[in-house]
């Protein structure tokens, strides 16, 4: 089984510069309603307890309304009066549409516009404004905002060049490196990913979804025990942080302790009840458990919540593989396959599913495939040459095929890996060319761990008695 992965909710820091304060009409809002923020002003808790500032441009998630009052978080949650903000709509670019008509030289005018169009979706106009906006006055916030336009446009390239610039002109912006860390984790850079993380939170040491974030990176390169720290210190920043106890509880499964997984999952997923990825990965504990049906349950439940969520695909796959039931575990292999043609282990439950039902052609042509898609990856030439060389289908059988493509996957691998020399001789001797199969199984057992030689050296004597082996 895959092991779990972590999604954070909290993707970007955000960071704006803000004009002047902009009247509002009154208006009825109610929780869950986005709004746009159209003046400089900040959230209280208790009407003088100042606890963070929003600005101009700023789009914001209403969580409670109390009359006038709207409770809202930009980092720390707090109330601010209804009359700074104005939903969030079309209407609220054409207000800043109308600001920018009367102080078109006003960079903080293009930043906030630019802020709704993102949230609105216009991508390519929103890169617009904030271009503007540097172009007027290149600072450091508006390269930021910029950058994370392109990260959602999946140019990491642009982003990460706007993140530089955004540090060389303010070394202590904390969000442009802790956006950028995100990047480096996105491309499995662990190491810049980690480095841009302890800077983030050298400069803001209360930045949560840093210790969230740089946990992730941590665990994905065996650090684990920092990680737990990571975690914990997460939770005690925020002990309502759903991303925290989801990282724990993934922590918790990579050690084999599935009950403290379980409690951790069970916090997340009642925390924030549209964590996707908190469900998929209680999910999986349940598959570990053996609940097949509380697995079941919650694979479905993040797939209601995240369609695209390919790990919950894959463990629906492989209950229904366990189950028996290998036509719908094909389906929900294939959709998984949809969503990522690399994912392995959706591959390799699809590819079993088909060997049960004897659909052997099937299984020939997806590895054919897979090696067109990634002609350097040395698993696919082996998993097509195995199949050729050992099947007990007759017609599906090719030696002289096995031969190459197992010949490819050692050139692949330096002829150093004791598995794909075991091919080998099998596609020799399913080939009738019996001295060659017991030579490269004799060193398919010297290169083996202990565990694995008994099995190696009895399909050496059947090389030597002058038999293929059939799987």
């Amino acid at each position: 089984m895959k092991r779990s992965a972590i999604a954070v909710s909290t993707l970007c820091v955000m960071f704006a510069l803000g004009p002047g304060c902009v009247a509002s009409m009154a208006q009825d809002y109610e929780p869950g309603d986005e709004i746009v923020v159209i003046a400089d002003a900040t959230l209280s808790v208790d009407g003088n307890t100042k606890v963070d500032d929003v600005w101009p441009g700023l789009v914001l998630k209403v969580q409670k309304v109390a009359g006038k009052w709207l409770w809202l978080t930009n980092g720390k949650p707090g109330w601010l009066d209804q009359r700074h903000v104005i939903p969030l709509n079309r209407a609220a670019v054409d207000r800043f549409t109308e600001l920018i008509r009367d102080n078109s030289s006003d960079a903080r005018l293009y930043n906030a516009r630019a802020d709704i169009w993102k949230h609105l979706g216009e991508l390519d106009i929103a890169l617009s404004d904030y271009s503007e906006a540097i172009r007027l006055h290149p600072a450091a916030a508006y390269f930021t905002n910029r950058a994370r336009v392109w990260c959602e446009k999946n140019d990491f390239d642009k982003a990460i060049a706007d993140y530089n610039e955004a540090i060389r002109l303010d070394p202590r912006s904390f969000a442009a490196y802790h956006n950028r860390g995100q990047i480096w984790s996105i491309k499995g850079e662990y190491g810049r990913a980690i480095a841009d993380y302890d800077e983030a939170i050298r400069i803001e040491p209360k930045l949560q979804v840093s210790f969230v974030l740089r946990g992730g990176a941590l665990r994905s390169i065996g650090e684990t025990e920092k990680a737990m720290s990571d975690a914990n210190e997460a939770i005690r920043l925020d002990p309502a942080s759903a991303d925290a106890f989801n990282l724990r509880g993934a922590l918790w499964n990579d050690r084999a302790e599935y009950d403290k997984a379980l409690s951790d999952y069970n916090l997340a997923t009642k925390l924030d009840s549209q964590l996707a990825n908190a469900f998929t990965n209680r999910g999986q504990v349940w598959q570990v458990k053996g609940e097949f049906e509380k697995a079941i349950s919650d694979f479905n439940r993040a797939l209601t919540l995240d369609p695209s969520c390919e790990l919950a695909l894959v463990g629906l796959g492989q209950i229904w593989l366990t189950k028996g039931d290998c036509d719908q575990a094909i389906r929900n292999f294939s959709e998984a396959i949809k969503i990522d043609p690399a994912n392995i282990w959706a591959n390799k439950g699809r590819r079993r599913a088909w060997a049960i039902n004897q659909e052997y052609k099937k299984i020939v042509d997806d590895y054919a495939q897979e090696i067109s898609l990634r002609p350097k990856d040395p698993r696919g030439y082996n998993g097509l040459a195995w199949l050729l060389a050992t099947c007990t289908e007759e017609k599906c059988r090719d030696g002289t095929q096995a031969v190459a493509n197992a010949t490819k996957a050692c050139e692949l691998t330096g002829w150093n890996d004791s598995g794909y020399l075991d091919t080998l001789a099998a596609a020799y001797a399913e080939k009738g060319d019996f001295p060659k199969a017991t030579e490269w199984q004799a060193k398919a057992i010297g290169l083996a761990k202990q565990d694995q030689q008994a099995d190696l050296q009895t399909r050496l004597e059947l090389y030597r008695a002058g038999n293929p082996y059939r799987n």
